[in-house]
């Protein structure tokens, strides 16, 4: 912000220390009339609808960045939404596996424990 400010203030010493150099009569013709003013006016004027012509357009830019960060916002939040659902979905479906693996478990186990039996049988 700083920075910025310090360029546009030498920015507006050298125009007008250019305007106050170049301050002779000159006629200005606008199609529709003829003008006759110092030079330094024309200069200073046009600085000034220069800036003015920059700051309307960034205005519009501003909006439109605006508008498009509120835009992508809503679609992040709606993200987020839709992530968090599908991840209680996945926890559930892990629970389910973990519970199936619970009932599958003792009966392998009982397998197994027959199975050792069995060998220590025959030995």
């Amino acid at each position: 912000m700083q920075k910025s400010l310090i360029v546009v203030l030498i920015t507006a010493v050298i125009v007008a220390v250019f305007a106050v150099l170049n301050a002779d009569p000159v006629s200005i013709n606008l199609i529709f009339a003829k003008y006759e003013m110092s030079q330094a006016v024309v200069i200073l004027v046009s600085a000034v609808i220069g800036a003015l012509t920059m700051y309307i357009l960034n205005a519009f830019q501003a909006a439109k960045l605006k508008k498009q960060v509120k835009q992508l916002s809503k679609k992040l939040i709606d993200s987020d939404s839709a992530n968090a659902k599908l991840q209680a979905s996945l926890d559930e479906c892990k629970k389910k596996e973990d519970a199936q693996k619970n009932i599958q478990n003792p009966v392998i186990e009982n397998e197994s424990s027959v199975a050792q039996g069995n060998e220590d049988a025959t030995n």
